[in-house]
């Protein structure tokens, strides 16, 4: 932390200009106590405090900015926490009111709950077919990866330079591999959202 004696006699040595400058364009990022030596020095040499005004309303919408983005992201992460819960429910086959209590565990009133619920089939659906997507660029660039070393060690035999693609070979492959476990997933959510549709046809 800077001495505020540090901070008073660097104003002292500053110019009006400069320090209506640094009051306007840099007062609402000052610390309490630099703001506040900046404002005894504009006291001391008679200019112009209307200024400090402006700098504590930036300030306040500055820290009311802050707040609110902080709230947004803990309601992301709760919104994320909540839909992870349902959808690793529903794959290990859990059924619709299983997860609605588990969801009023969380928090959650029966509106969102049944809500989050009869929302699982179209967000699995969509979780799958973007896994299946990527499942199928890695693979296409790492066959093409693949493609380019086979046909340059081809044209390279006798005695020429061939290339290896490692790059599009491993970043398909892993590409590939990364979306398969979720792929799976998203399968089996599908599967368990069926049966249990099927079940409840069949009971009634």
């Amino acid at each position: 932390m800077i001495n505020p004696a540090i901070i008073r006699e660097n104003y002292a040595q500053m110019t009006d200009e400069q320090l209506m400058h640094l009051a306007q364009t840099e007062g609402q990022d000052l610390t309490s106590e630099a703001l506040s030596a900046l404002h005894d020095e504009f006291l001391s040499r008679n200019l112009d405090t209307s200024v400090f005004g402006t700098v504590q309303d930036n300030k306040t919408i500055r820290q009311q900015n802050n707040i609110q983005k902080v709230k947004e992201s803990a309601a992301n992460e709760f919104t994320q926490a909540v839909w992870t819960y349902a959808l690793d429910e529903k794959a290990g086959g859990a059924t619709d009111e299983d997860i609605r209590k588990g969801l009023a565990a969380y928090g959650l009133d029966e509106e969102h709950a049944t809500l989050i619920t009869t929302s699982l089939e179209n967000t699995a659906k969509e979780g799958l077919a973007t896994h299946k997507a990527n499942m199928t660029r890695g693979a296409i660039t790492c066959a093409v990866g693949l493609l380019i070393t086979f046909w340059t060690m081809s044209a390279a035999q006798g005695g020429g330079t061939y290339v290896v693609a490692w790059g599009a070979i491993v970043f398909g492959a892993i590409r590939f591999f990364r979306s398969l476990p979720a792929k799976e997933k998203f399968d089996k959510i599908l599967e368990n959202i069926e049966a249990e549709r099927s079940g409840e046809t069949m009971a009634k």
